[in-house]
């Protein structure tokens, strides 16, 4: 399931520790809690064997650009058109789901990001902001 940084405030992010998947949710609007709604569907589905894993999708964009003009910090939240790829191969590819479920941000290595992008999938981004 594509799920949404908006699944959390990250806006209001004070750090210095990068927001994770472990924490409860808090989202930033009605798409937000939409996405975690979503995110609760697919636990319940989890909890009766279907394998699912959740991708709190980053920032994406038709021409993979890592700053946007018209949106401040894009590079923060910037998901490359590689690490999705290899993200979406290595949910397919991976052997169990562990637990049936995960729950993951996508995103790339940006500087000063605000995700932790660590995961029981054993993926890490191959991209960062100053690629």
């Amino acid at each position: 399931m594509f799920s949404s940084i908006h699944a959390d405030d990250y806006t209001s992010w004070k750090g210095p520790i990068l927001m994770n998947s472990y924490s409860l949710p808090t989202p930033d609007s009605p798409y937000g809690a939409v996405k975690v709604y979503m995110e609760s569907l697919g636990r319940f589905y989890a909890n009766k064997g279907v394998e699912v894993v959740c991708i709190r999708l980053g920032g994406v964009n038709a021409d993979d650009k890592k700053h946007l003009e018209d949106e401040p910090g894009y590079e923060k939240v910037y998901l490359s058109h590689r690490d999705l790829t290899d993200l979406i191969i290595r949910c397919i590819e991976i052997d169990k789901i562990p637990g049936n479920y995960s729950l993951l941000y996508g995103i790339s290595n940006n500087t000063n990001r605000y995700h932790d992008f660590s995961n029981s999938l054993g993926w890490a981004p191959l991209s960062n902001a100053t690629d």
